[in-house]
């Protein structure tokens, strides 16, 4: 007499026949979760943000371009885009002259960063500026 467990495998992409998913938005689609090469073994909702002590900080210059800032966001798990949009708002002005507005566009859904300064420039070294996705650097507007 011979048993069987666990025949059929329903864990392997193959095996599965149908999915179903409540809500999802064109940026962050579901077949994310169902990539096999994973880059990490948290996943997250849409608008989720873990921010260390490792990856807080926020360099940039500002009106006059003198010498560099460095805003520090709050190590938290910020559970909206806005929440930790507010952080950094918070932070940007705890450091600067300027009043800032972070945003993300309605569109293409890129962080957008605004200072009410003549100048304002993004530059590199802060550990948080790749993550907000400000890669090439500097950055101006």
């Amino acid at each position: 007499m011979a048993s069987r467990i666990l025949n059929e495998n329903y864990l392997q992409l193959d095996t599965l026949a149908n999915s179903f998913v409540s809500s999802e938005q064109a940026a962050f689609p579901v077949e994310n979760a169902y990539n096999a090469q994973r880059r990490s073994k948290v996943w997250r909702s849409n608008g989720y943000w873990e921010i260390t002590a490792s990856d807080n900080t926020f360099t940039f210059k500002e009106t006059g371009l003198g010498a560099t800032l460095t805003a520090t966001l709050t190590p938290a798990n910020y559970t909206s885009t806005t929440s930790m949009l507010a952080a950094l708002k918070t932070a940007l002005e705890a450091v600067s002259v300027d009043t800032f507005t972070c945003t993300v566009d309605s569109v293409t859904k890129k962080i957008q960063i605004a200072s009410s300064g003549s100048q304002f420039q993004i530059v590199a070294g802060g550990t948080l500026n790749d993550d907000l996705g400000f890669t090439t650097l500097p950055k101006t507007g």
